[in-house]
């Protein structure tokens, strides 16, 4: 008798036990229900959100690459200028050596320095290259006088033979 007391009372705590179960399923249900009408209220406001919260990571993204950019040309610039540095420290002036050099030291693209062991053959180039051009426009200038010169001349003697046909002309009325 005993055995069945205690599977009746088994029997009992598993139909208590499943009601219950049941009562919390149902309880879950309405909860999930009531999530779901709650959830489909939000829905157009969640929306709203969303596309908000989407204009702003687009937004930000933007920003980011506007500050990108920048930066970019910051480092473009800055980088220019190191170059710019490098190179004048790179080559000397060969018209500062020549003491032809109308610029400042900061203001002339090379180096106002003395040339070092290396520099020495393409600074003595640069001397025989200017020695030429100067030659250069020495004759240019000898050439246009001499054309001058004669025009001079030519011109001279037009004048005068103008002059003589004038005076005969003048003679002879």
């Amino acid at each position: 008798m005993r055995h069945r007391t205690r599977g009746a009372i088994g029997t009992a705590k598993t139909v208590v036990v499943q009601r219950s179960e049941r009562r919390h399923v149902d309880a879950s249900a309405v909860e999930i229900s009531k999530t779901v009408v709650d959830q489909r209220s939000e829905g157009p406001q969640m929306v709203a959100s969303v596309m908000e919260i989407s204009k702003t990571v687009v937004d930000q993204r933007s920003e980011e690459l506007q500050m990108v950019a920048s930066a970019m040309v910051i480092s473009k610039t800055v980088v220019d200028q190191r170059n710019e540095k490098l190179q004048k420290v790179a080559t000397p002036c060969f018209k500062w050596m020549l003491h032809k050099c109308e610029r400042t030291a900061a203001d002339c693209k090379f180096a106002h320095r003395k040339c070092t062991e290396i520099e020495k053959p393409a600074f003595e180039k640069y001397k025989t290259q200017e020695k030429e051009r100067e030659a250069k426009k020495k004759l240019a200038t000898v050439a246009a006088a001499q054309l001058d010169a004669a025009a001079n001349k030519e011109a001279k003697a037009a004048a005068k033979a103008e002059a003589k046909a004038k005076a005969k002309a003048e003679a002879g009325k």
